[in-house]
This record gives C-alpha cells, sequence and structure tokens, in this order.
C-alpha cells in the first residue's frame, strides 16, 4: 500500500502530464482520465457524514458536488501551479 506522499507525488506526476499536453487533445483527455481514475483509486475525495441532511440526499450531493470537481479538473489543469504542491 503506498503512503500518502507516495500518492501525494502520483498525482503531482499525473497532473503535470495533463497539463503538458495541448488542451482539446486525446493525449491531454488520456492524461486527465488517469488522473481521474488516480483520485478515485486512492479515495482522495471524502464526504464524512452529514446529520443535517438524509443519507440519500447527502450521497446525492456528495456525488453531485464531486462530479463538478473532476469536470472542472478536466477543464482547468492547465492553471496547476506545480511549485506549490498537490
Amino acid at each position: 500500500m503506498p503512503t500518502k506522499d507516495e500518492i501525494d507525488d502520483r498525482l503531482k506526476q499525473l497532473a503535470i502530464a495533463a497539463k503538458n499536453h495541448q488542451p482539446k487533445t486525446l493525449g491531454r483527455q488520456k492524461a486527465v482520465t488517469r488522473l481521474i481514475m488516480e483520485i478515485e483509486k486512492h479515495q482522495i475525495i471524502k464526504c464524512p457524514q452529514n446529520p443535517n441532511f438524509s443519507y440519500a440526499i447527502y450521497r446525492e450531493i456528495c456525488a453531485e458536488a464531486k462530479q463538478e470537481l473532476m469536470f472542472r479538473i478536466s477543464r482547468e489543469i492547465h492553471n496547476y501551479p506545480p511549485e506549490k504542491g498537490a
């Protein structure tokens, strides 16, 4: 099982690889897909329980927020500043 630092390094490498591809190219699309798959694999995005919502509503809110985040990553990867960390 990789350590948190190893996962962070891997995500940073994938983000840089995606950023280095030209926008709207197959290379960028594949690189972003690999990044998102790695984020999913290591369950980087957490949705802790929230007693203010029913379980079903909260899961839906979390799913929608996660989808928006993934869309934003794919749309704005060119803005990623690797020097500031992962």
